[in-house]
C-alpha cells in the first residue's frame, strides 16, 4: 500500500505542477485503492494470518506480565521478612523482566509491521501490476487513486475500477 500511495501522490504532485495541462493528449482514470484492496481475493486469508500472529504476540505479552505480577505480588509480600541481598536481588529481577517485557512489546511492533509487509505486499504488487496493465492497454498516462484524496476535481477522467477488478479476477 506505501509503494502504490508513493507512486499516485507523485502522479498527482506532477499534475499540480501543471504537467497534465501541458500534454493536451493526456488521457486520466481513476481507481479507488480502498475498495479495490477490500475485493481482492486472498485479502481475507492474509488478514486471518496477521490476526493470528497479533494474537501469539499479544499472548506472549501477556505471559510475561502476569509473570511480573506474580513476582512483584510475591516480592510485596515477603519482602519484610528477606535479608537485604535477597531483597536487591528480587528487585534486581523485577526491574530486568520489567525491561524485558518493554523490549518485547518494542520489538513485537516493529515486528508486526514486517509480518504485515511481508504478507500485503505480494498482494499490493498484484494491484499495481493490474493498474498498470489495464492503464497501458488502454491508453492512460496518469491514473489517480480517489481513495488517498489525490484527486478532488475531474472532468474528463475515466473510472478504471472495473476493469483493473476483472485484471485481477474479481467479480
Amino acid at each position: 500500500m506505501k509503494h502504490l500511495t508513493k507512486l499516485l501522490v507523485a502522479l498527482a504532485l506532477i499534475m499540480a505542477a501543471g504537467t497534465v495541462t501541458a500534454q493536451t493528449d493526456a488521457k486520466l482514470g481513476y481507481v479507488n485503492s480502498g475498495k479495490l484492496l477490500e475485493k481482492i481475493p486472498g485479502r481475507d486469508t492474509l488478514e486471518k494470518k496477521l490476526r493470528d500472529y497479533r494474537k501469539g504476540l499479544e499472548d506472549q505479552v501477556q505471559s510475561m506480565v502476569v509473570e511480573y505480577r506474580n513476582k512483584l505480588q510475591n516480592y510485596q509480600e515477603n519482602s519484610g521478612s528477606m535479608s537485604d541481598l535477597i531483597r536487591q536481588s528480587k528487585e534486581s529481577e523485577l526491574q530486568e523482566l520489567e525491561q524485558r517485557i518493554q523490549n518485547f512489546r518494542q520489538t513485537a511492533d516493529t515486528d508486526l509491521q514486517n509480518k504485515q509487509s511481508e504478507l500485503f505486499n505480494p498482494l499490493l504488487e498484484k494491484a499495481q501490476k493490474a493498474i498498470e496493465k489495464v492503464a497501458e492497454d488502454n491508453g492512460y498516462t496518469y491514473v489517480f487513486d480517489v481513495s488517498m484524496g489525490t484527486l478532488l476535481y475531474y472532468e474528463k477522467g475515466d473510472n478504471l475500477q472495473s476493469l483493473v477488478e476483472k485484471e485481477l479476477g474479481i467479480n
